[in-house]
């Protein structure tokens, strides 16, 4: 990994720090054999958490390809190292959640952009945050965004504008998705901010760590439940998903709320092998 800049930042690991680094240095190269660019690979607030940012693309079923590949090398490489892995939205109540944070950088008419991808998060929070543990990340406190706003380098906005506007960030999106649905219906959304010339709100300023200390801001969908309801009105991601497969991907995630409120616990494990 000598070519990318990285850190294990110790004080925040669960195993000694030299296995932390020969196994992402294994990661590392054998993502790179596979063509795909490792931007940085660096410790999170959580034990034993690690991010890895990958390379941008204009191509974006590239970039999809590559986070898939992505996650089955971590898996792999953990099952060879007799490590246990898991891309669960909220593994504990206690520590920082599993997020799949996407970056967005527009050549022109960004603030459009970013005010359709607004306008659209509450239903788009069902292709990008599909199950119904994501909503246990997706609230105040947790760093993934909890109210329809945006901010600059704000980690309690879901959107937040990032390196002086250079690009902005959707921190709502987590491994539970799939990625080529949610990077469609996140570009479907900024599109028809850019297409009706959308004005993008005023940025909050202070995000409240709760929902009561906030009664005047709009708060995103607090379950998967109420995240169809959204996208059940949504046209835009109905046109940009396909009748068939709109109604589709409705019908079967409406199926996983009924199975979770019976089993709460049996979600976490499917996701766990399927992830």
């Amino acid at each position: 990994m000598e070519d990318h800049i990285w850190t294990t930042r110790p004080g925040h690991l669960s195993a000694p720090w030299i296995t932390w680094i020969v196994f992402l240095n294994e990661l590392d190269s054998t993502l790179e054999k596979q063509g795909v660019e490792v931007l940085q690979i660096h410790a999170e607030s959580a034990p034993g958490q690690f991010e890895v940012v990958l390379g941008h693309s204009k191509d974006l079923m590239k970039i999809a390809d590559n986070i898939l590949t992505t996650r089955q090398t971590i898996r792999a490489l953990a099952t060879k190292n007799n490590f246990q892995v898991e891309f669960t939205p909220k593994p504990s109540t206690h520590a920082a959640g599993n997020g799949q944070h996407v970056h967005v950088s527009c050549e022109k008419k960004q603030n459009s952009f970013m005010a359709g991808v607004l306008a659209h998060l509450p239903s788009l929070c069902a292709v990008v945050a599909a199950s119904c543990s994501s909503y246990d990340r997706l609230k105040p406190g947790c760093w993934a965004g909890s109210f329809l706003v945006w901010a600059e380098e704000n980690k309690e906005a879901p959107i937040r504008l990032c390196e002086n506007g250079m690009h902005f960030e959707c921190k709502t999106v987590d491994n539970t998705c799939n990625p080529y649905l949610a990077i469609g219906c996140l570009i479907a959304a900024g599109v028809s901010g850019v297409k009706q010339n959308q004005i993008l709100p005023p940025k909050a300023d202070v995000i409240e760590a709760s929902y009561e200390a906030a009664p005047n801001l709009k708060v995103l969908p607090q379950s998967l439940s109420m995240a169809l309801d959204e996208l059940k009105k949504d046209t835009v991601l109905e046109q940009a998903l396909g009748r068939g497969l709109f109604h589709s991907f409705l019908a079967v995630k409406r199926r996983r709320v009924l199975d979770f409120e019976s089993d709460r616990g049996g979600e976490r494990a499917l996701l766990n092998k399927r992830l």
